[in-house]
């Protein structure tokens, strides 16, 4: 899989002094234009991951997040969720960096399955004040993984979909998640947008390129759960992955 922090960077960062970092440090309203625009232009001359963002440029970012283009929102969106921030709340920043990459596709889409592998593995950032929401990235690489052609082996996706499976029924419901009203990766608190979890479950599990095959045959069924049109004992995931 390759994790690499300076994945995404090496892909879509725009280059120092180009007119999209004049329009992210513009994003708010262009108030303290000059300072966001300095910040930026230092973490693109950098092309590592920032350790830590201050508020500038952490509130153009997150104001441009989500708005900008798939490319941009790739690039933002990995600096977001790389960094500490002033809000800790990474979680809310995984899905448009999700979405971006699945739009462009190709080695975009590669690159940021790296990227998101290796927060994986390290947890940068905010991470590891919300260990809660670390089966997200799991998930999130799960989907990328599906998506990249050609595809990984039909052992390293039911791995992934094992893991997962195992890290949710270890932190969400103590073990009884699979039947109750909440379903996997529904949040159950405001800030876990719930309707885009099962809107990417539907697109890539259960829709996506593998549809139709074994391996994707269970996957989907993973993706329904997701999805609150089905509903499965944890046993039998487990047993759907081993």
């Amino acid at each position: 899989m390759g994790p690499d922090p300076r994945a995404v960077h090496a892909a879509v960062a725009p280059p120092v002094g180009s007119p999209v970092v004049d329009e992210i440090a513009a994003a708010d309203y262009g108030q303290d234009f000059r300072e966001h625009r300095k910040a930026l232009n230092a973490l693109l001359a950098r092309g590592d991951p920032p350790g830590r963002l201050e508020w500038a440029p952490h509130e153009v970012l997150s104001l441009t997040l989500g708005y900008s283009g798939a490319a941009t929102d790739l690039y933002v969106g990995s600096l977001l969720l790389a960094a500490v921030t002033p809000y800790q709340d990474p979680l809310v920043r995984l899905p448009p960096f999700l979405r971006a990459a699945l739009d462009l596709g190709g080695a975009e889409l590669l690159a940021a399955r790296r990227f998101l592998a290796w927060c994986r593995l390290e947890s940068p950032g905010d991470w590891p004040v919300c260990v809660d929401d670390l089966p997200y990235l799991t998930f999130g690489v799960l989907l990328l993984s599906v998506m990249v052609s050609p595809p990984p082996s039909d052992e390293t996706l039911c791995g992934l979909a094992a893991g997962l499976v195992e890290e949710l029924d270890r932190s969400v419901f103590d073990g009884e998640w699979i039947g109750r009203q909440e379903p996997p990766l529904i949040g159950r608190r405001p800030k876990k947008p719930a309707k885009v979890w099962r809107e990417l479950a539907a697109r890539v599990l259960v829709d996506g390129p593998l549809a139709g095959t074994g391996v994707g045959g269970r996957l989907a069924v993973l993706g329904r759960v997701i999805c609150r049109d089905q509903v499965l004992p944890v046993e039998d995931l487990y047993e759907l992955f081993s």
